[in-house]
């Protein structure tokens, strides 16, 4: 695969790792090749292929490696546990290849999509997939269009987390502002409810903040302040 893309584009910068399959049976029936089939297409693929492509996004000083993983990383589901676990270990492959390449610029993401309309559903009976949509917030399932849409915006070389986390950081003042406006105007016992209420909204903030900047720091940046405790 290196061979041929090198050979037809002469370069890479941006790696894709999309192949998966699943094997639906309980952990008790799993065969090893059941077992090895699924882990080395969704797993141990994505990281020959990243390891392949890594030199050349090192020699460009610059790259993007996307990898699809799925909302069972998350939730794990019964008769799925070799997909499920599959998937989780891709994040976490995610997650180290980007501490590693970071100081090369190049920057590894995942994208978890949720029921995905797809070969991976003709499974499901009409009443299935009723009651899957019915799981699902938006009552319908989500479309490749919009997956591949995540992959070409995380693709972008003006996609920066430092951007993603100033506005964060502005929002988040905004809440601050707001917050001492309301706990001046809301000195009575009667308003106490709102103002906590209020203070939960903000901590919820501060965390985003504080996982933001682990996250863009183990991306390689540094910042020169951090929300104040």
């Amino acid at each position: 695969l290196e061979k041929d893309v090198v050979a037809r584009f002469g370069s890479a910068h941006v790696v894709v790792n999309n192949a998966g399959t699943a094997v639906r049976k309980n952990v008790a029936d799993f065969t090893l090749d059941d077992w090895k089939l699924v882990v080395d297409t969704n797993l141990t693929g994505a990281f020959l292929v990243s390891r392949a492509f890594i030199p050349h996004l090192k020699a460009a000083k610059w790259g993007r490696i996307i990898n699809i993983t799925s909302i069972m990383a998350h939730i794990g589901s019964a008769g799925r546990g070799a997909y499920c676990a599959s998937k989780a270990g891709l994040i976490q492959l995610t997650k180290a290849m980007a501490l590693e390449l970071a100081r090369y610029q190049i920057r590894v993401n995942a994208i978890c999509p949720g029921f995905i309309e797809s070969e991976a559903l003709a499974h499901l009976t009409p009443e299935a997939r009723q009651q899957t949509r019915m799981r699902i917030p938006m009552r319908r399932f989500g479309q490749p269009a919009e997956v591949a849409a995540a992959a070409l915006f995380l693709a972008r070389p003006d996609v920066d987390f430092r951007e993603a986390r100033a506005r964060l950081q502005r929002r988040f003042e905004r809440i601050r502002q707001s917050l001492s406006d309301v706990a001046a105007d809301h000195q009575t016992v009667d308003h106490q409810v709102d103002v906590v209420a209020l203070l939960a909204v903000e901590l919820r903030r501060r965390i985003e903040l504080v996982v933001l900047a682990v996250d863009a720091n183990a991306q390689g940046y540094r910042f020169s302040h951090s929300p104040s405790p």
